[in-house]
């Protein structure tokens, strides 16, 4: 399972970098090309964005192999901090899918590769982002870690079960696949306010 986390790990680094990329919320003079899994993509190369990211990873891990972790959200926010977007990462517990099969290191790259291929192209399913947008990064989990003085609760505005436009989100489902130690789904949620604000430009 270590293995397999550590692959995990890898791969949410390379799809935040993606997501942040795509969806121009930094410039893309910011990024550098590079491959994962044979797929190009656009890696940051701001310090302090990286080291951020590779922060985030860090401390997911322990929780990861707890097997408490449910989901990790991408939000991006316009300027208000009013959510636009969701791009989450859910992860099943083996309590919730019946075929336990182990997976080789090349068959876990080749399963999440399909992932990034999706994060890749996303834009052709999302409208436009208004300008001066930010991010942040949630994770929710159905346990208390043990650790978690790198990380504060979200408040309401930012989780999808209290913000007031969660309901009406257009749920846009990505990827989902089977990793060995647990089966990941990948969906974007774009909310109410984000629709209604496109629709009135357009």
């Amino acid at each position: 399972m270590d293995e397999g986390v550590k692959v995990l790990e890898e791969f949410l680094e390379a799809a935040l970098h993606t997501i942040l990329f795509v969806r121009n919320v930094y410039p893309a003079e910011l990024f550098e090309r590079r491959k994962k899994y044979e797929v190009p993509i656009q890696m940051s190369r701001h310090p302090e964005l990286n080291s951020y990211i590779l922060s985030v990873i860090s401390s997911l891990s322990p929780w990861i192999k707890q097997g408490i972790v449910d989901k990790v959200s991408v939000v991006i926010t316009n300027e208000n901090r009013d959510p636009l977007e969701r791009f989450l990462f859910e992860l099943l517990t083996p309590a919730e899918w019946e075929n336990n099969v182990t997976l080789s290191h090349d068959e876990l790259e080749r399963a999440l590769r399909g992932f990034l291929l999706k994060l890749s192209i996303s834009d052709a399913f999302l409208s436009p982002l208004p300008k001066d947008c930010t991010f942040a990064i949630l994770v929710h989990t159905h346990d208390t870690p043990a650790t978690q003085q790198d990380w504060v609760s979200a408040g309401p505005d930012m989780t999808e079960q209290q913000h007031p436009n969660a309901k009406s989100a257009v749920v846009v489902p990505l990827k989902s696949a089977h990793l060995g130690f647990t089966t990941m789904q990948l969906v974007v949620q774009e909310s109410e306010f984000k629709t209604k604000q496109s629709h009135s430009i357009s």
